[in-house]
């Protein structure tokens, strides 16, 4: 069965072009890139063969659920301080050369930088807000929409000036935050969409699901969805992602896995019980070794 009608993929693709939200820039990383997660003060880098290199990073109080990373150029956003009703810092350094930019805000739950690295947008409790990385606070923006309320603690730049944005009642939308114009894409939950911005996984049927942006050859299953949906990363070039699932034959095992896309086999890289996961508090995401690095130095 295809994701969409042939006449509805390709109303979609046209309202894409037309409204400019077509032209994601290429996001390749630096060098190769690893899977690995955020957890507390520290984080876990995986090698493809399942083992990993130990927790790494500074004594930082970096909120597990609220941090991006780029890889070209090395990059690291995250949360500095409080969430769920908490004043915490949005901060933005470059690894090469230091802290960028911090805005205070009240209940952040997503933040991700724009793909040329020059915005960053979080979502917190008065909606959505968006800045440029080297401004001072004082040009803080905000989205005003009237969904602005539903938002769910997912974010993705769709290009430099636009955000794809999932809703509470499973709408995905785009939002140009220059001109304030929204437009409803398709039905689906937590959009998560690859650095290219050619392909989009959601929610959808207890599934997470794979489709082309631009609506054409109709979706593909991936694996049932268990309560960590927001545990999948993309990796730099766009060819695939990574996340965790339960094991289908004990609910108790978890599993952290890799697969090609758009139809590669699922690779399980490492086991883990159940009560060595933090239930889906974790950040996924993609390092380099010498992102890695740089890290270790700050």
């Amino acid at each position: 069965m295809t994701w969409f009608p042939k006449n509805v993929r390709k109303c979609l693709a046209l309202c894409l072009l037309c409204a400019g939200f077509v032209g994601c820039k290429s996001s390749p990383g630096a060098g190769t890139s690893y899977p690995g997660y955020f957890s507390g003060n520290d984080a876990v880098m995986f090698f493809t063969d399942g083992t990993w290199i130990g927790r790494f990073g500074p004594d930082w109080k970096l909120n597990r659920l609220v941090v991006d990373v780029s890889t070209d150029p090395p990059m690291l956003a995250y949360l500095e301080g409080g969430q769920y009703g908490l004043r915490g810092d949005v901060v933005v350094r470059d690894l090469r050369s230091g802290e960028l930019s911090r805005q205070m805000l009240y209940e952040v739950k997503a933040i991700k930088l724009s793909p040329d690295r020059t915005r960053i947008a979080a979502r917190y409790d008065q909606g959505i807000a968006y800045w440029n990385v080297n401004k001072p606070a004082r040009q803080l923006l905000k989205i005003e929409t009237e969904q602005s309320s539903q938002f769910r603690a997912v974010l993705n730049w769709l290009d430099d000036s636009t955000l794809l944005i999932g809703t509470a009642d499973g709408r995905i939308l785009a939002v140009n935050v220059d001109t304030g114009e929204e437009r409803s894409l398709m039905r689906g939950r937590w959009p998560t969409l690859s650095p290219n911005c050619e392909w989009l996984t959601y929610v959808r049927g207890g599934m997470v699901h794979l489709v082309r942006l631009d609506g054409t050859g109709g979706e593909i299953p991936l694996y049932p969805v268990s309560a960590y949906w927001n545990c999948l990363a993309w990796n730099p070039e766009s060819d695939g992602i990574f996340y965790v699932r339960t094991d289908p034959e004990d609910v108790d095992k978890i599993w952290y896995c890799l697969r090609k896309i758009p139809h590669g086999e699922e690779q399980i890289i490492h086991r883990e019980s159940f009560s060595g996961f933090r239930g889906g508090r974790e950040s996924f995401v993609f390092f380099t070794k010498e992102w890695v690095e740089l890290w270790r130095q700050e």
